[in-house]
């Protein structure tokens, strides 16, 4: 997606296109992580398969709720 060295900004503080993109975009995934760990079902274990699967219940429901604000302002 990002294959030319454009830069942006003035010489002493250039930003690579990939950083300006990456500072425009990272606020959606900060936005999801804050509305997960709110209501998170993660507890302590040294099990990987238990971690993932808490992580998965923890993702869930904001599909979930995403999914269900667009259909109900489509009006599907």
């Amino acid at each position: 997606m990002h294959l030319s060295d454009m830069t942006f900004g003035k010489e002493p503080n250039k930003l690579a296109e990939v950083i300006n993109f990456y500072n425009k975009t990272k606020v959606g995934v900060d936005c999801a992580d804050q509305m997960i760990e709110t209501y998170s079902t993660k507890f302590a274990t040294r099990r990987w398969p238990i971690v993932l699967f808490c992580k998965l219940v923890d993702i869930a429901p904001l599909n979930a709720y995403v999914l269900f604000e667009k259909l109900k302002v489509d009006g599907a």
